[in-house]
């Protein structure tokens, strides 16, 4: 997937891995990458989004965030030994 920060540095021609670098992270962006939560409710839920699936949205974000939480203790055990 490609990060929006990704296509501008491509549009000011900045080589990537040389002169423009991020972070990847295993769930998509620590604490909470905001475009690939989007992302991932448009994917279930389409770009038309009824009351009753606002319960299901708010389960989605909630379980993005656990699994995030959950990365980053588990990335800090392993570094730290």
């Amino acid at each position: 997937m490609k990060l929006y920060s990704t296509l501008i540095a491509r549009t000011m021609g900045l080589k990537l891995g040389e002169e423009y670098s991020y972070p990847e992270w295993a769930a998509g962006g620590l604490p909470l990458n905001l475009e690939v939560i989007l992302r991932l409710l448009t994917k279930r839920y389409g770009s038309d989004l009824s009351i009753f699936e606002a319960l299901g949205v708010l389960r989605s974000i909630h379980e993005f965030a656990s699994e995030n939480k959950t990365l980053l203790r588990n990335g800090s055990r392993q570094r730290n030994g």
